[in-house]
């Protein structure tokens, strides 16, 4: 069954494969923001009897875990998308690009540079082989 979810090329299965790592580390961020935010607003909601909340100066384990978590996560995904746009480059050899994609306000525009074709809302392209399209 054919969706929005499934790829046709081995590239576009990269992407994919790389956007849900996006989306499951966000969802994970909000998860524990919100669950964190909710806890402490909660623990600390004032209780009426005057007190202050015990105050704390430092917390080193606290402070290198926020620095280090999202500092890890920028270099994990920085990493995993240097690998991802490696493997979904062109082939060496193929830096013609077969079409080019041209998006005007309300229609595309396809040309051939091997030929002087150009046609408008219309796409053709051979089945099996690779080639580099170009959109603009």
């Amino acid at each position: 069954m054919r969706s929005i979810f499934s790829s046709a090329t081995a590239e576009a299965e990269r992407l994919h494969t790389l956007d849900v790592y996006f989306i499951v580390a966000s969802l994970g961020i909000f998860l524990l923001v919100a669950v964190l935010a909710t806890y402490y607003s909660i623990k600390f909601i004032d209780k009426g009897d005057g007190h202050e909340p015990e105050q704390t100066s430092s917390n080193l384990k606290l402070e290198a875990a926020m620095i280090g978590g999202p500092l890890l996560l920028v270099v994990l995904f920085f990493f995993l998308s240097i690998n991802t746009t490696r493997a979904i480059l062109p082939p060496a050899g193929l830096h013609t690009p077969a079409v080019r994609i041209i998006g005007h306000q309300w229609w595309w525009e396809a040309a051939y540079p091997n030929t002087d074709v150009k046609t408008a809302n219309e796409i053709h392209l051979p089945v099996g082989q690779r080639l580099l399209i170009e959109g603009t």
